[in-house]
């Protein structure tokens, strides 16, 4: 896929220097040609940039790549990760409030001052990470720049459709990933219930075994259902 990315989307650096590093803010204006803004800024948080206002191309694929594959509840987890300024669990009123307008990069105004104003804060004044998945339920609006700016992304960095493609399959294999896990983990189950079924039949002998199922959960204790292991 980085081949694939640098092949469609070649870093738009000087043909004499060829230097491999583009500025933060030319990946905004001459790649996703829209407004550098703090949430921007933050999607290179997710690589660890050495620079922060320098891309190296390996950061550019990464920051890329990694943004434009999240789904929705990623996105919302990535939001919320930055509200957290203090990393501990929950946002503050102001806090939200500040973070917002500097994701909307204006001061909140109409519908969407109207529905921060109608919020349901906990008495304390802390927003947390459900109660921040219920807004954004009721007004997505309000982290409606977050999404769009992985729209840009998306459009401008070998299209929609390329990426689309690539989270459909990703999709696809995260799917048969959970088959198979659960299809393994009900075949384990299966032998080791056969397992203990032995122990059982050996304990009441295969006489009473057969003759008498019913007293076969009194050994359930002795010898109980055992729990496949969790991967």
């Amino acid at each position: 896929d980085a081949s694939a990315l640098a092949a469609r989307c070649p870093l738009p650096t000087s043909p004499r220097s060829r230097i491999g590093v583009i500025t933060v803010n030319d990946f905004f204006t001459k790649i996703l040609h829209c407004q550098r803004g703090m949430f921007g800024d933050a999607v290179f948080e997710l690589v660890d940039t050495e620079d922060n206002e320098k891309i190296e191309f390996g950061e550019f694929v990464q920051a890329t790549c990694t943004y434009c594959m999240f789904e929705p509840p990623e996105v919302l987890k990535f939001c919320f990760y930055i509200f957290d300024k203090d990393k501990n669990g929950y946002i503050d009123q102001d806090e939200l409030t500040m973070f917002i307008e500097q994701l909307h990069q204006e001061k909140l105004q109409g519908n969407l001052a109207s529905a921060l104003e109608s919020l349901d804060y906990n008495q304390d004044g802390k927003f947390e990470f459900h109660e921040f998945k219920q807004m954004h339920k009721q007004f997505p609006q309000v982290l409606y720049p977050a999404f769009r700016l992985q729209q840009i992304m998306m459009d401008n960095i070998c299209g929609s459709t390329w990426w689309n493609t690539k989270k459909n399959r990703l999709a696809v294999e995260k799917e048969l990933a959970i088959e198979k896990d659960i299809k393994e983990r009900k075949e384990q189950a299966r032998k080791l219930e056969v397992a203990r079924q032995k122990q059982i039949k050996k304990h009441m002998g295969a006489l009473k075994y057969y003759l008498m199922p019913h007293k076969r959960s009194k050994y359930d204790e002795m010898y109980p259902p055992a729990k496949p292991m969790r991967r």
